[in-house]
């Protein structure tokens, strides 16, 4: 609670200004075709002065209402076109029509800090929120991890590696259109290290269309990184030094060049952050004895982070292009964590036990794909065929130091462990699409995915200065499985206020997982179709009601298949469950759009055999063990309000308020039990545009207590402060931020059953500490900036599945 009256206190009100009319009007290009989504102002005509603020419909119209009477002018920016006012407009007492106006493109540079002005931070399209990452100058320096933890709706756990959306898990993460399968326990610290200054928008996809793979029942997080277009060579270098509790460094760079045929980029991005974790947890039984477990985890590890990737593209004629791309991906954790617990049993000392854990955690992730797509009169025709491999290494070492304290004994145990896991995937694409007339679109494909997997773990314990195979906890298993997809989409606009678009996917799914020497673990031989619907109503220029509905998929993860151990301590361990089914979700939307950019979005979705990160304890062992589980079911009701504020020309804010109900239902030791939980989020942010090239950022969020499976994680915040200095000429810019000032960022669990006579909590902090960051970035080439539509490559929908 002391986050959110400190966070509250840093927001301001303002009073509604009462008017009379209404002023609307179109814009065009100098071809007379619509430009959607161009910023509109309407001025003061005496001084200039900012009255109101909005953004074109998708049709290139805008509406203001409640105007005073009085003399305006319309302001017009756009990226790519050259600033636009109307002539002097005369309001009295009767809506006004303002005439078309034209709008030019620009060749001229526009500097980082124009550009970045000209998106609002975030846009609702018909199937998706987008989050412009470079409208917020706390991009810079940040990490692709901290965008998603200040997103609306999104939920990140570092320290379990868990990931949601509207309070919802089973989350997919995309990047430039592909699917990742990296595993989450590798691909959070990728985005932890991966530089927000490299990162176009992220798109929060909760009803994603049939094109996309019905993998993920929360939906799609797509992370479109930035390219520029223009002929010549450009590109940017960013170099970042931050401190917490120990220091954090990053580099990141980009480079594009451009002729008329052929486009190369390439850009890479490194991090390196020293930090230290804290963890704690309890347990209580009162059965079969009364007893109390508490202890504490304290890791000190530094990651090394390094994300790359090259590409070509190539016209071979004005309709056939050729492209390529090749991506390096590398997480490093060098780091030894001190684990303590204390046990008492009737109220007396029984044990404590202190653990050393060295561990090194290694992984390298390789993909490439190749892609042929070639436009037809009146559609087009695509081929994808991907590749990627996934190799990860983690041997612990620990030192187990054991006292009996009513026997009076010491013990002392050394065990060691090694785990390498390679992964590799074959995918191939195949689209077409085809406008069957002037308003209706068809598009129809195929898609094919090949993996195998391999997870050979060697557990060992010294004897006599001798180690021992403990083969209870070795294991070596390999997986095969396959996956056919196809689908057919339609959409258009049906008529003048009304546009629908529906879809049908199936896929077939054949999973086979066994021992090294064949023995059969789990085999399944299934096909599912998915049908997605998307209504789109337009009220009037500025307001719409949208309705969509969908289901979707959500198949265990390769490593949670796998039925590999870790251990905290010798009573506090987690692994992977080789009896998950996949997840079957059906997702009900509608939102209400208006005054352009305030959005209201009511959302149901109910999940059968959800799979959910969960703790459980063995009273009868004094145990407890942390893996993924299959819930019977889980519904989530969720109601959205997301809204921009314009208080003055220089300061502006965006808010959304996220409330939800949940409910789960989950069936331990043949007793069926139910949780039920009301929780809300709320994200917002404040910009400031200062004199003298200056600016400033007030951001954070809150967390009230909510659902994580069958636990309830209680409340948690961060509050975030940054400034900006636009240097002179083309010298870039500096930001200086502050993360998580109120170190608030403290996840914590809880997890109850009385019928077996046991309660838990667990928690920590993860990477996060309180922290200072200082950026420079600066841009070099040409600098002309034009439009670039990013290329979707056909194993988007797998990498994450590597988990």
């Amino acid at each position: 609670m002391k986050t959110v009256l400190i966070y509250l206190l840093s927001t301001a009100l303002i009073s509604p200004v009462l008017a009379q009319t209404t002023v609307r009007g179109s814009l065009l290009d100098r071809a007379n075709k619509p430009l959607p989504f161009a910023s509109i102002a309407l001025i003061n005509a005496r001084d200039s002065s900012l009255v109101k603020g909005n953004l074109a419909s998708a049709e290139g119209q805008f509406l203001f209402e409640q105007v005073k009477p009085g003399q305006y002018r319309i302001s017009v920016t756009m990226v790519g076109f050259q600033p636009t006012k109307s002539a002097v407009i005369t309001v009295i007492d009767s809506p006004v029509v303002v005439p078309a106006l034209l709008l030019n493109e620009t060749t001229q540079e526009l500097k980082e800090v124009a550009v970045s002005a000209q998106k609002p931070l975030f846009e609702q399209q018909i199937d998706r929120m987008v989050i412009n990452v470079q409208s917020s100058i706390m991009a810079a320096g940040s990490t692709v991890l901290d965008i998603l933890e200040r997103s609306p709706g999104v939920t990140v756990d570092r320290n379990n590696s868990v990931l949601a959306m509207n309070g919802k898990q089973g989350v997919m993460v995309m990047l430039n259109g592909k699917l990742s399968r990296i595993p989450l326990t590798s691909l959070l610290p990728m985005l932890g290290g991966m530089n927000a200054g490299n990162i176009e928008k992220i798109e929060l996809i909760t009803t994603p269309p049939a094109q996309y793979d019905a993998e993920g029942n929360a939906g799609l997080i797509n992370i479109v990184t930035r390219r520029n277009t223009s002929l010549g060579t450009n590109g940017s270098w960013t170099t970042n030094f931050g401190y917490g509790r120990w220091e954090r460094a990053g580099v990141s760079g980009n480079i594009n060049r451009k002729t008329e045929k052929v486009s190369l980029f390439a850009d890479y991005s490194g991090q390196m952050n020293h930090l230290i974790r804290l963890y704690t947890f309890s347990r209580t039984l009162t059965q079969p004895v009364p007893t109390y477990t508490e202890g504490t985890i304290t890791r000190n590890q530094r990651d090394w982070v390094h994300n790359g990737q090259a590409g070509l593209e190539w016209s071979l004629n004005p309709r056939t292009t050729f492209s390529s791309l090749a991506t390096l991906q590398n997480y490093q954790s060098n780091q030894i964590a001190f684990n303590y617990a204390k046990t008492t049993r009737l109220g007396l000392p029984l044990t404590e036990v202190n653990v050393r854990d060295d561990e090194l955690n290694d992984t390298w992730t390789y993909t490439g794909n190749v892609n042929l797509r070639h436009t037809l009169p009146k559609g087009a025709i695509s081929v994808d065929v991907d590749y990627i491999h996934y190799w990860n290494n983690n041997p612990h070492r620990y030192q187990f130091d054991t006292d009996y304290k009513q026997e009076n004994r010491l013990e002392r145990e050394f065990v060691r462990n090694s785990k390498q896991t390679p992964i590799r995937l074959w995918v191939a694409k195949l689209d077409y699409s085809q406008n069957l007339n002037k308003t209706i679109k068809l598009e129809t494909g195929a898609k094919s995915t090949f993996a195998h997997f391999n997870n050979n773990i060697r557990f060992e314990r010294q004897q006599n200065d001798n180690w021992i195979v403990d083969s209870t906890l070795s294991q070596n298993v390999q997986m095969n499985e396959t996956i056919w997809a196809g689908y057919i989409n339609l959409g258009g606009q049906v008529t003048a206020k009304n546009r629908l678009q529906a879809g049908l996917r199936y896929e077939h799914t054949q999973t086979d997982l066994r021992t090294i020497d064949g023995k059969p673990l789990v085999y399944r031989n299934y096909g599912n179709w998915f049908p997605t619907v998307f209504w789109v109503h337009t009220l009037n220029p500025a307001s719409s009601i949208q309705l969509s509905y969908s289901q979707r998929i959500s198949r265990p993860t390769f490593l949670q298949l796998a039925p590999y151990l870790y251990y905290a301590d010798p009573s506090n361990s987690g692994g992977g469950n080789e009896r998950l089914l996949p997840g079957l979700s059906k997702v009900i939307q509608g939102t209400y759009q208006f005054k352009k950019n305030f959005l209201l979005t009511l959302g149901y979705t109910r999940i059968i055999n959800a799979i959910s990160f969960n703790l459980t304890v063995i009273p009868a062992e004094n145990r407890q063990v942390t893996r993924p589980e299959n819930l019977d079911q889980a519904d989530n009701l969720s109601l959205t309000f997301s809204f921009p504020l314009v208080l003055t020309p220089w300061w502006q804010m965006q808010t959304s308020l996220l409330g939800y109900r949940q409910a789960t239902q989950f069936t331990q030791e043949g007793i069926t039990q139910q949780q039920h939980q009301h929780a809300f989020r709320l994200t917002h942010s404040q910009t400031f545009t200062l004199p003298h090239n200056f600016a400033a950022e007030v951001s954070g969020f809150y967390q009230s207590r909510s659902l994580i499976g069958v636990m309830h994680r209680r409340p948690f915040g961060v509050l975030n402060i940054a400034v900006k200095k636009q240097l002179p000429g083309n010298k870039g810019s500096l930001r200086l931020a502050g993360e998580d000032l109120l170190w608030s960022s403290f996840l914590a669990y809880e997890v109850s059953n009385p019928s077996q006579g046991y309660s838990a909590t667990a928690g920590g902090r993860g990477n996060h500490t309180r922290l200072l960051r200082l950026t420079y970035t600066r841009s070099f080439g040409n600098q002309k900036v034009k439009v670039n539509t990013t290329r979707i490559t056909g194993s988007d929908d797998e990498r994450k599945r590597i988990n």
